[in-house]
């Protein structure tokens, strides 16, 4: 959930920072015109980082759930016989 929260505030921060970034290059270089795009670029930008973000969360998260079915069905029921002397569960 912290990882989550983090990558959305980092995009929030960065959607922040590049606003500022060409709104600045805008009256630096007075270009009273390029409004939109600099809107457009950090929202084009803004959007690739998110679709990064979901997928590389998918990828942890599927990983995270393929360790977590291992260790319930396969190293669980194993300490259960050798630690706890209570026979496993077969097949349900």
């Amino acid at each position: 959930m912290c990882l989550v929260i983090g990558a959305i505030f980092g995009v929030v921060v960065y959607r922040i920072i590049m606003v500022a970034v060409f709104y600045t290059m805008i009256e630096k270089y007075d270009l009273s015109s390029e409004d939109v795009v600099a809107s457009l670029l950090t929202s084009l930008t803004a959007s690739i980082i998110n679709l990064l973000a979901i997928l590389i969360l998918s990828v942890v998260s599927n990983t995270l759930q393929t360790v977590a079915v291992y260790f319930m069905w396969d190293i669980l029921p194993l300490f259960r016989l050798v630690y706890c002397r209570v026979p496993a569960r077969r097949g349900l």
